[in-house]
């Protein structure tokens, strides 16, 4: 009947405020995050809130306390998460610039080794044509040497 609805829609608005106001009062204060979330396990519920009763997330706003549900709680920690990453940038931003000028005289000294092995190994393999070179033409003497052809002069 309709004196029983009121009375339960009344006693279940008092029970939301009372969890509201005992999660503000024990898990938001100066050692902790300045907000909190209520997590509400059933959708029903949670829908229920939405359609007839949308003035108490107001008054958990008022509280710092976000009323969540399995839907929607996913997508309020991502948010959270990426409000924590914007103001741990936002914190640390000169430090952050330092490390990227450090990076970068890192990629430039990087660079430069690069080239220089690269040149080295060019160096390297320049000096290893022209051993070989020298070692074909001291293969071809002596072999003309054993099969008792003219002998010519190592230094022609």
């Amino acid at each position: 009947d309709e004196e029983n609805k009121e009375y339960y829609a009344r006693q279940f608005i008092q029970n939301v405020k009372k969890h509201v106001d005992d999660i503000a009062n024990k898990y938001i204060n100066h050692a902790t995050a300045p907000q909190a979330l209520m997590f509400i396990p059933s959708e029903a519920i949670y829908q229920f809130i939405c359609a007839s009763c949308d003035f108490l997330f107001s008054y958990a706003l008022q509280r710092h306390v976000l009323i969540t549900s399995p839907t929607t709680l996913v997508g309020i920690l991502f948010s959270l998460q990426a409000s924590t990453n914007d103001f741990y940038r936002a914190t640390h931003l000169e430090k952050i610039e330092h490390d990227l000028w450090m990076l970068k005289e890192d990629v430039r000294r990087l660079q430069e080794r690069a080239i220089k092995a690269n040149q080295a190994v060019e160096t390297a393999a320049k000096q290893l044509q022209q051993v070989q070179t020298s070692s074909k033409k001291i293969a071809s003497r002596f072999e003309g040497m054993m099969e008792g052809k003219e002998y010519h002069d190592i230094n022609d």
